[in-house]
């Protein structure tokens, strides 16, 4: 019996974690654009997110003009609207050592706790703590984009982040180095917060990796948001309770 409860001993270690973040920000907007929130001076930020095409690549002609509604009123004009679903996750500057799901998002709660121990920024009272992931609908905004025969693109959905500077201490096994500074960015409430825009050609300039699928691939059925954190919090519990009854045992 003791032996089959040891495993559960020393499975904290295997996971990883760090014990503290310094920092003395508050959660700062990161948008798509660089005007966004009025960032504080010196501010460091990520790179771009991973691109989100909430469109078809699409072709504006009179066959496709009869497919989409009017746009504007215009029966001239292919009316373009975002829609599926997307997945958006936390972000870090620096890459993990661990990449264990849940050591991320036990880290980024411990991000969140000590960024909300700053205060409340009086500028934005109502502003609420950015999550470690969320999934939903791109097509919230009712934006349309209107295209003449012979345009074609993509609508791009750019998430919107809320992010910090600050330290990670007194880390084992990851997720990052003890000592290590870097920006952690949490998704900014739920979709469809963040920007969206069009996009002309099949790879954005901003996104040169990326070539726009002729499907829709927010569309794709298969994507899924994962853990929360209140059920991450609650297998947390859960093993600490196993631990100390198997402390007892033995």
């Amino acid at each position: 019996m003791n032996y089959l409860l040891l495993p559960l001993l020393v499975l904290p270690s295997v996971l990883g974690g760090c014990a503290r973040f310094s920092t003395t920000e508050r959660w700062t907007i990161r948008g798509r654009y660089g005007n966004d929130g009025g960032y504080p001076a010196g501010y460091k930020f990520l790179e771009d997110a991973p691109v989100i095409q909430a469109t078809d690549f699409f072709t504006c002609n009179q066959q496709t003009i009869i497919q989409t509604r009017p746009c504007a009123g215009n029966i001239s004009l292919c009316g373009l609207e975002p829609q599926g679903l997307a997945s958006v996750t936390a972000r870090f500057s620096v890459t993990p050592v661990n990449n264990n799901e849940d050591v991320l998002r036990s880290f980024f709660g411990l991000v969140s706790g000590a960024v909300e121990a700053n205060g409340r920024d009086e500028s934005y009272p109502n502003r609420k703590p950015p999550r470690y992931q969320a999934c939903g609908e791109v097509g919230g905004s009712g934006r349309t984009y209107c295209l003449a025969v012979g345009d074609q693109g993509w609508i791009r959905y750019s998430a919107r982040y809320l992010c910090v500077n600050g330290t990670a201490e007194e880390c084992t096994d990851g997720p990052f180095e003890s000592g290590t500074k870097l920006v952690v960015c949490g998704v900014d409430g739920e979709f469809p917060n963040g920007d969206l825009s069009f996009e002309s050609n099949r790879t954005a300039e901003t996104a040169p990796n990326y070539m726009a699928s002729d499907m829709n691939p927010a569309l794709n059925s298969s994507l899924t948001c994962g853990a929360s954190m209140s059920e991450l919090k609650g297998w947390s519990f859960g093993f600490m309770g196993l631990a100390v009854i198997a402390g007892f045992i033995l």
